[in-house]
């Protein structure tokens, strides 16, 4: 008796606790409620289809061969962590009426390159293929009142869980002829709120992911980084494969380095990654969405789709076989949340000479403050007719119209297949050497060229000739716009040749950023062409800068992937691989909009004008910046050294001392810097002359001729050199054949003298190094460097 009263006790205090658990986790529940009202559908006949309206609606319904339905879209943004219960749509005041007709489908896409299948079509009307299984069908499409979808990405710089709530005012019911149509709905998300979240230090804004041996020279970039309030940490990829840092994580190397950025995320707060190298350098991922055309393409955003939608580790490998991002792949699909949890740019240096390149132009690009000269506010749109369509619509210049109206306070240049200038490339060439802040091309294109149509001449291409990389590569504007491109493969970055890369890698011109797909893009004929794939999300691009407000070349990136998801939503293959190959050749934490003035021009530095070789010398300068930013001060020293000051207060007086080495006037210049990284001009010069009490050795010029290779020995010290010792080598040449080696010994060079050392005879064919050396007793010792080239008896030096 007494077992059986404990049992029912036992039992009776379980069912209390349970219930106690669900009232609280009830109490815990939040709610945000919206009320929409819509008006009547507004019905319009057309030639063939009818087209359906609701003034409220923002959206319409974009899968291929669907009824065009209005749409309306809301995003909720939560706080990362949050928790969606459910999200609950009460429709009212339903109504039902007949209509005479069916409503007009949603286009077909079609691939970038792929014009023969399009020229067997007549007209656009081919490409409206409605769907067997709506319109030989009496159910009501779509089948319920509403989706939603939740995912985690990046706003701005906080991490949110999005909710993005589809609502169909209308739905249709094509065997019917039938639509129902709601005037009110009520919509009510109920969710939890995080768990307090733990606070994490700002140790690092940016990383910068490269190999060991980029290292070395991505360093300038990491100084200037840290000097503009991005603090920027070089890791190798040798330190993630290692844990230097964390623990290990990941099957493979590109696991291991998408774990390392979770938890730089989690540990340091980073927003910004920054992939420092090609494709042989820093391993890609590549994805298995199907389109019928690709097997696979690469894509980085892999390595910024950090968490899924509950704020785990998006792994883009739900089923666990080692394909990633699969999308009816042999029948498979993985889960990918796809919105960017941080700001991702590669650079795509694939030789240890292209990166110092490259990092000279960022930071002189940013430092400069390039965004706020007047030539930025230039827009240069390039187009032509892209595809046939019934009604001639020329979709590039399409495109370009309706960037130029969301970039509103740009001027437009357009070279367009309508006004004849996309005939020839010079006209885009000489557009670019003008100046511009953007240029957006769109139509065509390989991983090496980009090109379009004359309007209704699909045999023709303009520019004549194409536009080739190699074209880009030989540019020397120093006006760089960012770079945005429409067509296939573009930035398709596996092999040499890129042509997106060519705007960024050339050394003396090009482009600073640039955007475009990696693999075979996708779009829509005609006027439908903003609708969504590659046109929508080219435009997505232009509105994260104006609208968005992007300040930086990766959240350009960043909210246009964003942008895309929440305004077309991923409905379909196609959008799934819009969104995936969309790729960025940038340093992501690149400022592109102004956050600060320049610091002002500072007067010429003042200090000793006449000093000694080996002893140190002081000089100074004010600086001073209007927004009183903190300021520091470079001196550049005229001898190819420059050195800078600690931070300083606006105002304050910049110090330094430095010593010279070597006899000679020296222009000594300054310029500041504030804490955004901008640059002032630079000082007029204060020249200074550097003497030296002794004798003073300089190799002053190696030249080539006929059969042999000279020097020029010079003494600018201010005593006569005795016993001067000197050699000249020269060897190289085919099979290394050359060699030829020669001393010479001079009594006295006087001063501001001058002797000349000659090599032997040479001969043969090929590269030669020359090294010249010179010394005498109680003098410097100097050695001098140069390469030539031998063909036959003559010498040519570099």
């Amino acid at each position: 008796m007494n077992t059986k009263i404990l049992s029912i006790f036992v039992c009776a205090l379980l069912f209390t606790s349970v219930l106690a658990i669900n009232a609280k986790e009830e109490s815990d529940i939040k709610q945000e409620n919206v009320s929409i009202v819509f008006s009547e559908p507004d019905i319009k006949q057309g030639v063939q289809y009818i087209t359906l309206n609701i003034e409220e609606a923002n959206s319409y319904i974009n899968e291929p061969g669907k009824p065009i339905l209005p749409v309306y879209i809301k995003i909720f943004k939560f706080p990362f962590g949050t928790k969606i219960k459910d999200v609950i749509f009460t429709p009212s005041q339903i109504n039902q009426k007949t209509i005479s007709g069916d409503i007009q489908p949603f286009p077909e896409p079609v691939p970038l390159e792929y014009i023969k299948t399009i020229d067997e079509k007549n007209n656009i009307e081919d490409f409206l293929i409605k769907d067997n299984s709506v319109y030989d069908s009496m159910d009501f499409f779509p089948k319920e009142w509403h989706n939603y979808r939740v995912g985690c990405g990046l706003d701005d710089s906080n991490r949110v869980v999005y909710l993005r709530i589809q609502f169909y005012p209308v739905r249709y019911s094509p065997g019917q002829n039938i639509i129902k149509y709601t005037n009110t709905v009520d919509i009510k998300v109920e969710y939890y709120e995080p768990k307090e979240q733990p606070i994490v230090a700002d140790e690092y804004d940016m990383v910068l992911i490269t190999p060991s041996d980029f290292s070395e020279k991505f360093q300038p970039l990491v100084d200037y980084k840290n000097d503009s309030g991005i603090i920027t940490n070089l890791v190798t990829l040798d330190e993630i494969y290692e844990g230097v840092y964390f623990p290990v994580e990941g099957r493979d190397n590109q696991e291991k380095i998408k774990y390392f950025i979770k938890n730089a995320i989690e540990e340091w707060n980073i927003k910004y990654v920054l992939l420092g190298g090609g494709a042989n350098k820093v391993p890609v991922r590549v994805s298995y969405v199907q389109d019928t055309m690709e097997y696979n393409f690469i894509s980085d955003l892999y390595y910024a789709d950090i968490y899924d939608s509950n704020g785990a580790f998006c792994s883009w490998d739900s089923n666990d076989n080692s394909l990633f991002g699969e999308y009816d792949y042999q029948g498979r699909t993985d889960y990918v949340d796809l919105y960017p949890d941080v700001c991702l740019g590669r650079l795509s240096c694939r030789e240890l000479s292209e990166v110092s390149s490259v990092v000279n132009k960022i930071i002189t690009y940013e430092s400069t403050g390039a965004y706020m000269n007047n030539w930025f506010s230039n827009f240069v749109v390039v187009g032509g007719d892209t595809f046939p369509d019934s009604g001639n619509v020329p979709e590039g210049e399409l495109l370009n119209e309706n960037a130029i109206g969301i970039m509103e306070d740009f001027t437009p240049d357009k070279i367009w297949a309508t006004n004849g200038k996309l005939q020839f490339a010079v006209n885009i060439d000489n557009a670019i050497d003008n100046g511009a802040g953007f240029l957006y091309m769109t139509g065509h294109g390989t991983h090496e060229n980009w090109a379009s149509h004359p309007l209704n001449d699909f045999e023709t291409w303009w520019p004549v000739a194409g536009y080739y990389y190699y074209r880009i590569e030989l540019y020397t504007n120093a006006r760089l716009p960012i770079v945005i491109i429409g067509g296939c493969s573009n930035c398709k970055f596996s092999g040499e040749n890129c042509f997106g890369w060519s705007f960024v890698k050339n050394p003396d011109g090009g482009g600073i950023a640039s955007y475009g797909n990696s693999a075979l893009g996708w779009g829509f004929i005609g006027s439908s062409c903003p609708l969504g794939l590659t046109g929508g999300m080219e435009l997505s691009a232009f509105k994260a800068f104006e609208p968005l407000d992007a300040k930086t070349t990766g959240e350009l990136w960043n909210k246009a992937l964003t942008n895309y998801i929440n305004e077309f939503g991923l409905s379909y293959n196609l959008h799934y691989k819009t969104v995936e190959e969309w790729l960025s050749f940038s340093d992501p934490s690149m400022r592109i909009k102004k956050v600060s003035d320049k610091p002002e021009k500072p007067d010429k530095p003042t200090g000793p004008t006449l000093g000694t070789i080996g002893l140190e010398y002081t000089y100074e300068t004010q600086a001073t910046d209007p927004n009183g930013d903190m300021v520091k001060c470079c001196f550049d020293w005229g001898d190819n050294s420059v050195g800078w000051t600690d931070w300083l207060t606006s105002g304050d007086i910049g110090t330094l001392n430095h010593i010279w080495d070597k006899p000679g006037d020296y222009s000594i210049k300054v310029k500041v810097r504030d804490e955004y990284g901008l640059d002032s001009g630079w000082s007029d010069p204060l020249t200074v002359t550097i003497v030296s009490d002794a004798p003073y050795l300089d190799i002053i010029k190696i030249k080539g001729g006929i059969g042999k290779v000279s020097a020029v020995i010079k003494n600018i010290g201010l005593i006569e050199a005795l016993d001067v010792n000197c050699n000249i080598s020269v060897k190289g040449g085919i099979f290394k054949l050359i060699n030829d080696f020669k001393k010479e010994t001079f009594d006295t060079i006087d001063v501001q003298g001058e002797k000349t050392i000659s090599s032997g005879n040479i001969f043969g064919l090929g590269l030669i190094d020359i090294t010249v050396s010179a010394n005498a007793l109680s003098v410097n010792t100097t050695t001098k460097k140069a390469q030539g080239f031998v063909f036959g008896p003559f010498v040519f030096i570099q």
